[in-house]
């Protein structure tokens, strides 16, 4: 992830260059790379977009946030199928936060929406679909998805993990890959 570009090109210190050079040294401009290449902000991404060939993901903040660029654009704007279309001209895919897809409302723990389109619509744009963050933890999932204990204890997550996967999702960010790769049926490779 490309952390705040915007800045750091604002006192002189640019991350596309560099980071495509490291790309590039390493074999990683291909689109084929074991990697992608990811922002919350928009212009670095369509840079980068005409600079490399490795995947490219739009990461997208809050519904009401945009992009620190200056994009008039919301991320809300940007999670409709309009805005998917438009972000499917310069990034292969897009990392939503969870409740772009299963949305929650109300209180602490918060209760679960019903699912949205956000994958589907996503899918049609011809965008690989990778929401953020999944963790095991009481403390990160809905009323739905908790056991009995505290906020640190273990919650569902398997169950969370099995209902995005059944969605469509096409991969996850995780703070505990091993528990994602378990839930997914894959197996670790050495």
């Amino acid at each position: 992830e490309t952390k705040h570009p915007t800045y750091f090109r604002s006192i002189g210190k640019p991350l596309e260059e560099p980071l495509v050079r490291i790309l590039r040294r390493n074999g990683l401009d291909t689109p084929k790379a074991k990697i992608f290449v990811q922002s919350f902000e928009v212009d670095n991404l369509r840079a980068l977009d005409r600079e490399i060939d490795a995947p490219i993901v739009q990461l997208l903040g809050g519904p009401a946030g945009r992009p620190a660029d200056g994009s008039g654009t919301t991320y809300a704007q940007m999670a409709t199928p309009a805005g998917l279309s438009e972000i499917a001209r310069y990034a292969d895919g897009v990392g939503p936060s969870k409740d772009y897809i299963v949305p929650r409302a109300g209180g602490t723990p918060a209760r679960e929406l019903a699912p949205t389109s956000f994958v589907d619509d996503a899918h049609r744009a011809g965008l690989v679909v990778h929401p953020y963050t999944f963790r095991n933890e009481n403390a990160f999932h809905s009323a739905e998805k908790q056991n009995p204990g505290g906020p640190a204890d273990y919650g569902k997550a398997f169950e969370e993990y099995a209902q995005f996967f059944a969605l469509g999702v096409d991969g996850v960010f995780a703070d505990n890959p091993d528990t994602a790769v378990s839930a997914r049926g894959d197996e670790l490779a050495p």
